[in-house]
């Protein structure tokens, strides 16, 4: 646990020690910060951005035709978080899917 604290930013570190304190959720966008947030508070507790993006999805915060243009920016910036995003669009799409069968 001690390696992975030390290529973390402070900012990542913050959320976590803040979330633990306070027994609360933490939500972070990189893969290092998620593996030691779901080691320290649980994984029941840790979001990331692509959660965060399928509950917007799911939820219609969010249209099938933005995808694209979300997985563009991200890539513009460096983060190569795309195929995570579809996977998370894929989800929710799946989940509204079963929940209207639901209401039927």
């Amino acid at each position: 646990m001690l390696r992975e604290r030390k290529r973390l930013g402070k900012g990542e570190l913050a959320t976590i020690a803040l979330a633990k304190r306070l027994n609360i959720g933490a939500q972070t966008d990189d893969d290092r910060g998620e593996k030691l947030a779901v080691e320290v508070l649980s994984l029941a507790r840790v979001q990331t951005t692509p959660h965060v993006l399928g509950w917007l999805f799911f939820h219609g915060h969010l249209r099938d035709h933005e995808l694209n243009t979300i997985v563009e920016e991200h890539e513009n910036v460096g983060r190569n978080m795309g195929r995570r995003f579809r996977s998370a669009y894929e989800r929710a799409l799946y989940a509204r899917l079963l929940a209207a069968g639901r209401s039927t």
